[in-house]
């Protein structure tokens, strides 16, 4: 089973690895897999995710067990039951690609790829886990109702959303008709790299034109794995270009 994977959050690619400790208090491992589960739902939007489950959390030793979560329960008490089989005792670690945390007693430790997530993203999740974790102690709620997002983080999210009609044209029409007004303007910018609108475009249009003869039909589906770089954006437009669906992808 293929681990479900959390959106990158970071304001820069970086290298190494970052850890936070959050105090916290953990019951169990069973009531730590289910919070932990919930909250990647939180970050994936997903009612179905799948995590590895360590022993000896932090280290390379012990033997993972992948356990697929179905969120999709009518309360904790039954969530949590759902995972026991495959928690054991604390301490226990759950990993994400680029994510892992460590469940103890009293604390979370929660170690993340700094080339995916920064600081302020674990600092994030430490919150929503411990939501989580407060929530499951009314055993017969919803997983799913459970409200994990601080109201002051909520009131920042709708603070600084802007509200506006849907355009008529879609996006990779949309960059067709930037492209074509100001072709030299800087489009994207990744560290000493940049491409102007018209070199993004004609980017794009190669992507398009291999798919094309390549035999892509209208919507069908086009997977992509492909690290944060100047180029990133020009597969994806070129998808759309070409009447393609896209699917996005971790290169690991």
């Amino acid at each position: 089973m293929t681990l479900t994977s959390v959106p990158t959050w970071t304001s820069g690619p970086a290298g190494g690895t970052g850890e936070l400790a959050v105090p916290a208090r953990v019951r169990d491992a069973a009531t730590a897999v289910a919070a932990h589960a919930r909250v990647v739902g939180l970050l994936t939007t997903e009612t179905e995710v799948t995590t590895e489950l360590r022993s000896e959390p932090g280290t390379a030793t012990g033997e993972p067990t992948t356990l697929q979560v179905d969120l999709d329960r009518p309360s904790w008490r039954d969530l949590i039951r759902s995972v026991a089989p495959a928690a054991g005792p604390l301490p226990i670690g759950c990993r994400q690609p680029g994510l892992e945390i460590e469940y103890g007693p009293a604390e979370l430790r929660i170690r993340y790829d700094l080339a995916a997530f920064d600081e302020s993203f674990a600092e994030r999740v430490g919150r929503y886990v411990v939501a989580a974790l407060d929530a499951a102690d009314d055993p017969g709620a919803s997983p799913l109702a459970a409200q994990l997002v601080p109201a002051a983080e909520q009131a920042d999210l709708l603070r600084h959303s802007t509200a506006r009609a849907l355009p008529e044209v879609r996006f990779h029409e949309l960059f067709a008709g930037q492209a074509a007004a100001t072709p030299d303007a800087v489009a994207v910018v990744h560290g000493e790299a940049s491409w102007t609108y018209a070199q993004l475009d004609r980017a794009a249009n190669r992507v398009a034109n291999a798919l094309l003869a390549d035999g892509l039909v209208a919507e069908e589906v086009v997977a992509l794995a492909a690290g944060r770089g100047r180029e990133w954006l020009a597969p994806r437009i070129g998808i759309f270009r070409a009447g393609g669906v896209h699917l996005p992808g971790r290169p690991d």
